[in-house]
């Protein structure tokens, strides 16, 4: 039982599913609720300097909490069958970068495919794979020569077309950007980035990232430029005072995913 106690039932089937789908029905409520007041100003009608700060104490939320049941809600007001906040939270980056239609279609292939076993980690699975950039494909093109090919040439002209293609870049480093984000930010992690960095000191991480006790400090790169002299200056400075380090490209998708979760 892994260490648990079972419990004699003191509800049939008929009762405690209705109570279940009460408690669904209540926590829809609740995310429907929640946006209407922060969207209609509530925190700042009761003078709360910021929406964390309202949610905090008059609701005991965690800053973390009261934005991921934001964004859980207006999934759940995409999908009103939807009465699962960890489900909801994990499509919260396909609404976000897709569109309320792509949300819900994926909800639902996911729900044709999954039933009733459909869990967060599946949603978020799938969410994972929809984001990930795919990489692209450029031919390279054998130039014309006046003279005979020699051996080496024959064989790359006999060479399928495939077979000659080297891939490009899959993709830019504001693309890598936007899955780390995507994907902390789904996880509950505070992200911070410098938009300008052409006043602050230099050398500075891409992103800093923050939830509960973890601390990770990353640098994006795209092809195999290293990091400069101030980058690892300032990556060897958060190892020191105990972050998590990193220095993340392209082909590290499935490791920032591993990282973050």
């Amino acid at each position: 039982m892994n260490g648990q106690i079972a419990l004699a039932p003191c509800y049939g089937p008929a009762e405690a599913r209705r109570l279940t789908d009460q408690v669904k029905r209540d926590a829809q409520e609740l995310w429907r609720r929640l946006i209407e007041l922060y969207e209609g100003g509530a925190h700042t009608a009761l003078n709360y300097p910021s929406w964390h700060e309202y949610c905090a104490d008059e609701f005991g939320f965690s800053r973390s909490h009261s934005y991921r049941l934001l964004d859980a809600g207006r999934v759940a007001a995409s999908i009103p069958q939807l009465g699962n906040e960890a489900q909801a939270r994990e499509l919260v980056p396909v609404l976000r970068d897709d569109d309320e239609d792509a949300a819900v279609n994926l909800w639902q292939e996911l729900r044709a495919e999954f039933g009733d076993k459909l869990t967060a980690e599946k949603v978020r699975a799938a969410v994972e794979k929809r984001l990930r950039p795919k990489p692209t494909v450029t031919a390279v093109t054998v130039p014309a020569s006046p003279r005979p090919p020699s051996t080496r040439e024959a064989t790359i002209e006999a060479e399928p077309a495939r077979s000659r293609a080297t891939p490009a870049v899959p993709i830019s480093e504001r693309d890598l950007q936007r899955y780390v984000l995507d994907v902390a930010r789904a996880r509950g992690w505070l992200v911070y980035h410098t938009f300008d960095s052409r006043r602050s000191q230099p050398g500075f991480p891409d992103l800093i990232l923050l939830r509960g006790n973890r601390q990770v400090a990353a640098e994006l790169k795209v092809g195999r430029n290293p990091p400069t002299e101030a980058q690892e200056l300032w990556l060897d400075a958060f190892h020191e005072a105990g972050a998590q380090v990193c220095v993340w490209r392209e082909g590290d998708l499935d490791a920032i995913a591993e990282t973050l979760r």
